[in-house]
């Protein structure tokens, strides 16, 4: 099992490994970090209803192009690289962080969290540290928060394997109040300028159901390879599934929900050719 200050390796992409990957990803989207949100690449979405703030799934890919152990993001090498906060209301509400943490941030640079920021108490962080930016990591974040098992509440996989964890709070933790109608961002904290610098690709949420990494990939001679997710998945109300395929159109949803996301800062040079399946 990882320990505090192992650090998760991704996979590699192949490029035109077309006989080794069953589902090839063809594109990701590039998220630019930036000093000031107002320039940050970010998408953004205001939900008015949710299925579930206990049962939900977040599954993507992700290639970090900048680590808090660098202090490479321009908005300082202390503050988090936020992937997505998902929020009741629009402002001043109940707010939810997933994140790297940054170099120093509580002895958890780069490890995986998710905070409650109305308290700033961390959920649940990784033992392991995410600073690899060579390869891609399949991050999948399950939630059963009704489970009377702690452990089985929330549970975190890196390329299909739970991940071992530092700080677990899963114990005391019952709902997620900020999975609820209200304005959702991916790539930066809201919009205050805590933003991920990074690639990420097939991104998938599912509103009121709690699914196994195995649904959204599969282990293929030892390697973590994606699956199409083009069908046999309940989405849910807010469900989505953010392919990046239309460079005009990167926030364009592809479960059929037409939970189309806004893109801020992000013009068709933020769809890359760099993915799980094809090496840049």
């Amino acid at each position: 099992m990882p320990c505090s200050k192992d650090l998760l390796t991704g996979a590699s992409g192949q490029s035109g490994a077309s006989g080794f990957y069953d589902h090839q990803i063809a594109q990701s989207a590039r998220f630019d970090a930036s000093s000031t949100s107002s320039d940050a690449s970010r998408l953004t979405k205001t939900f008015s209803t949710v299925d579930s703030n206990t049962d939900f799934t977040v599954n993507f890919w992700i290639k970090r192009a900048g680590t808090g152990a660098e202090g490479s993001n321009p908005n300082g090498s202390t503050r988090p690289h936020t992937f997505f906060t998902p929020r009741s209301g629009t402002s001043g509400s109940t707010l939810h962080e997933f994140a790297f943490m940054a170099k120093g941030s509580y002895g958890q640079g780069d490890a995986l969290v998710t905070t409650n920021t109305n308290t700033g108490a961390y959920v649940l962080s990784s033992a392991g540290e995410f600073r690899d930016t060579t390869g891609w990591y399949n991050i999948h974040m399950q939630y059963d928060l009704n489970n009377g098992t702690a452990s089985e509440k929330v549970k975190y996989f890196v390329n299909g394997t739970e991940l071992a964890y530092n700080t677990d709070n899963r114990s005391s933790f019952s709902s997620f109040s900020g999975i609820a109608a209200g304005a959702w961002t991916i790539g930066d904290y809201y919009n205050y300028g805590y933003n991920i610098n990074a690639y990420i690709a097939q991104w998938a949420y599912v509103d009121g159901y709690t699914l196994a990494p195995t649904v959204f990939g599969e282990s293929k001679n030892g390697v973590w390879i994606p699956k199409d997710l083009s069908s046999g998945i309940t989405w849910g109300s807010a469900g989505h599934l953010l392919l990046f395929e239309n460079a005009s159109d990167l926030g364009n949803d592809s479960s059929g929900n037409n939970n189309d996301w806004t893109a801020t800062n992000m013009g068709t040079d933020h769809q890359v050719l760099d993915s799980p399946t094809f090496g840049s």
